[in-house]
């Protein structure tokens, strides 16, 4: 077996990796085995490998099921591995391509934590948690009261006190049952 890299993969990610040498032209099954090598080395905690695998298919196919996935992967890969400007450019790729589904709502979520967080960019973070706000803003969404107070933090953190009192106003009102809503009562009363 020439080429196939049997050290650093499962059975299944072998398995994948010859069938993709005998596919050498872009087919389904191709992306297929891209894909699923890339969940392997995913599972293996090879996350240089896994965005190799991963690029593969986010770049060289058609918008489908595995091209979603592919990208949505890139981006939590590059967050753990510390590029925060990579992981923000495939969330927003995401978001783009995908505006109707979940994984675009949970990009442009971890896209708002990472400016929050970790880049500490807090006039972006608000931006994009608004702009999530802004698209999916409902009753049987469990995420809104975190991100209404990652809004808070970030209206705070930009000295716009008036604006965070009225999101979390928003937030206690709405959510008074929410860990959030316990955290801000807990810090006026101490």
């Amino acid at each position: 077996m020439t080429g196939v890299q049997t050290c650093a993969l499962p059975i299944s990610g072998v398995i994948w990796q010859m069938v993709l040498e005998r596919c050498p032209e872009k087919t389904f099954l191709q992306e297929r085995a891209l894909y699923l090598i890339g969940i392997c080395y995913q599972a293996q905690e090879d996350y240089p490998q896994a965005i190799d695998y991963y690029t593969k298919v986010a770049e060289g196919y058609s918008a489908d099921f595995f091209v979603q996935r592919a990208s949505y992967y890139l981006g939590t890969l590059y967050q753990k591995l510390g590029n925060y400007s990579k992981a923000t450019e495939w969330f927003g790729r995401q978001c783009q391509m995908y505006p109707g589904e979940l994984s675009a709502e949970k990009a442009l979520l971890r896209w708002g934590k990472i400016d929050l967080y970790d880049v500490k960019d807090y006039w972006s973070a608000a931006d994009v948690f608004v702009e999530y706000l802004a698209k999916y803003n409902n009753p049987d969404n469990r995420r809104i009261p975190e991100v209404l107070n990652a809004l808070v933090l970030c209206y705070e953190k930009t000295g716009k006190g008036q604006q965070a009192a009225v999101i979390s106003g928003r937030l206690q009102e709405g959510y008074p049952d929410s860990v959030f809503v316990q955290s801000i009562v807990d810090e006026y009363e101490n």
